[in-house]
């Protein structure tokens, strides 16, 4: 653990009327039952025990320096009042002892054996401590811890791969300043304001330097860019952002272009953890101000996630990035908090979940589990929700907004152009008589070969959804808007051809042109039964009495019979047969085979015109869509 170069600079004072004036509460009282809904999740994964231990060995240890504690350890009545974590709690002894009947593999039982006598020396190095810590300095308790419980990466994983050094790393520094924020204000200049926080143990994410040969293939991963001294160092100096990542202020003379010169505590962001140590004396005001240290840098830190999730525009009240984990330790008497915001009054509060003593075991395990599932928890849950909202807040200034495009555009001198597949923000209103701007203004293809949607039971309304055509495209009643159109169904004037002679593939084709010519029938059978008014258009007309014959009259005059027949009563059972098998029938009419669709129109579509098929058939799908 590295000290920083200020390390002898005296802590400010504190007291809790200013934090609680600024809106920072911290309760004492171990009472995890408090916690928000949200929140209780987070405690149980730090307080849940990482290892089984042995019902007939550790348990014993457990229990007979439980009784020892009792006798003459330091704050145990405040412990037994107020329900600290003295043993294995009996709620969950079936998840933390191992039956004795039941064996467990030699490697876990002597990883278990290496980790309880590696605790019990810490436990009695605390005792001897406690007693002779008078003539020692304050930070002795600090020094003691930093390589027992807070240990730094490179202890804790000496032969980590370069994808954990890069992704799973921490930083933990001493005595760091954090300079970087202005002392809190209040309304009264004579009242004493918030002071700058500087804990004797502070945990963050390191800056990761993509220039660096290891790094800068992976430079593009999220979890890396979010956390590069490039982003985060532009985050800093834009004029509109001015995000605060980091502890201290060299970050702001980041530059883009020059070569930077930081120091290692510079190169940390976003703090998680703080830790706070007292030497114990009698009385509470060595305990009243590791406190309120602990709650002053844990609310600062709650801060800067905030500031960092407001300015990505995330509402969520309940972020689980905006949680920050504190320790205090008064001697051997060891506390853990959580620092959040309260939703009901908008307060930062620090409630204590846990407390214990190192003067025992169990303390020293709990607290070692809690440590390295506060680290997993981090790492899974958090870290990647910090790089989300890094990384939305840089792409939002890589990416200039529309006005912003306009502007550059403008002052280019760049002529100003629409594409095509753009569609207008203010269309210009037709007359609902006259045709839609699709017809006769651009051409359309027709598959050669169904869709994969194709099949039976493939309605025309997914016909015309297919070809981009809405409903509300289409009139009621079509007429054409020019004169132009008007003559583009009917180019040659005789009313054979609804379109140009080169549009078909010509009429003297023999058998297959008899062939075309039935299928074509049908189809201006189902024209005219589905829309007769277009029997009224010159055109049409003469393609319906060429292709359709009598027929038309007697499709006319058999819909106008299902029509009344619908307005009538019917008593007899009889008739309502009849009328049920009629609506399947008509139902029937509503679907049509998709092979079948496609080689109509595609044999059609050159003798009919291709906008007068459309029209047709866009009319027959507003027909179903009112029938249904």
């Amino acid at each position: 653990m590295a000290e920083s170069s200020n390390s002898m600079t005296q802590k400010p004072k504190l007291t809790r009327d200013i934090l609680e004036r600024e809106g920072i509460h911290f309760f004492e009282k171990v009472d995890s039952g408090e916690l928000p809904d949200w929140l209780r999740p987070i405690a149980q994964h730090l307080l849940h025990c990482r290892s089984r231990f042995s019902s007939d060995k550790e348990e014993n240890i457990f229990n007979t320096e439980l009784d020892e504690f009792e006798a003459g350890g330091q704050d145990r009545g405040k412990a037994r009042e107020e329900k600290w974590v003295l043993c294995p709690p009996e709620l969950h002894r079936g998840s933390i002892y191992v039956p004795k009947q039941l064996s467990r593999p030699a490697k876990e039982t002597e990883h278990v054996s290496i980790e309880v006598e590696s605790c019990e020396k810490i436990r009695k190095r605390a005792l001897r401590m406690r007693k002779n810590q008078r003539d020692k300095p304050e930070s002795t308790w600090a020094d003691f811890l930093q390589g027992k419980v807070f240990r730094e990466f490179d202890e804790v994983y000496p032969e980590a791969s370069e994808y954990q050094e890069i992704f799973t790393q921490w930083e933990m520094y001493r005595d760091v300043t954090w300079n970087e924020f202005t002392k809190g204000h209040t309304s009264a200049s004579s009242t004493p304001a918030r002071t700058g926080p500087r804990p004797d143990v502070t945990y963050a994410f390191p800056i990761i330097d993509t220039t660096t040969i290891q790094i800068a293939e992976r430079r593009h991963d999220p979890q890396a860019k979010g956390f590069s001294l490039e982003v985060l160092g532009a985050l800093r100096t834009n004029e509109q952002v001015k995000l605060r990542s980091t502890l201290t202020t060299p970050l702001q003379r980041y530059s883009a272009t020059k070569r930077n010169h930081f120091g290692a505590t510079d190169m940390m962001c976003f703090p998680w953890a703080v830790v706070e140590t007292k030497k114990s004396k009698p009385g509470k005001s060595k305990e009243m101000k590791c406190y309120c240290q602990a709650a002053n840098a844990s609310a600062q830190a709650l801060l800067m996630r905030e500031e960092l999730a407001q300015k990505a525009k995330e509402r969520s009240n309940t972020l689980e990035a905006c949680v920050i984990f504190a320790y205090t330790c008064i001697g051997p008497s060891i506390k853990l908090w959580m620092t959040y915001r309260d939703s009901d009054s908008g307060k930062v509060h620090m409630r204590c979940i846990w407390a214990s003593s190192l003067e025992l075991t169990w303390g020293v395990l709990q607290l070692r589990m809690i440590v390295e599932n506060m680290r997993e928890w981090v790492y899974s849950r958090v870290k990647g929700d910090i790089a989300r909202y890094v990384l939305r807040i840089h792409e939002s200034l890589s990416t200039p907004s529309l006005n912003e495009q306009r502007r550059r555009r403008h002052s280019s001198g760049a002529p100003v152009c629409r594409a095509p597949s753009t569609p207008l923000r203010n269309p210009p209103t037709r007359d609902p008589r006259t045709a839609p701007a699709c017809v006769g203004r651009r051409s359309y293809g027709f598959p050669s070969t169904p869709s994969r949607r194709w099949g039976h039971g493939y309605a025309i309304d997914d016909f015309i959804d297919d070809f981009g055509v809405s409903d509300h495209d289409w009139d009621g009643d079509y007429e054409p808007s020019s004169s132009s159109e008007e003559s583009s169904l009917d180019s040659d004037g005789d009313g054979d051809d609804l379109g140009s002679e080169n549009d078909g593939e010509g009429g003297d084709d023999g058998e297959e042109v008899d062939d075309e010519d039935d299928e074509v029938k049908d189809l201006v059978k189902d024209m005219k039964r589905w829309y007769p008014d277009l029997g009224e258009r010159p055109a049409m007309k003469a393609l319906f009495d060429e292709h359709g014959g009598s027929d038309c009259s007697d499709d006319q005059e058999e819909t106008s019979d299902e029509q009344s027949t619908d307005d009538e009563e019917h008593t007899d059972d009889d008739e309502h047969t009849g009328d049920e098998e009629q609506t399947d029938n008509d139902d029937e009419q509503y679907y049509i085979d998709g092979k079948r669709m496609s080689d109509i129109f595609s044999k059609a579509r050159q003798r009919l015109g291709m906008d007068a098929l459309r029209v047709a058939e866009c009319s027959k799908s507003r027909r179903l869509s009112s029938r249904f």
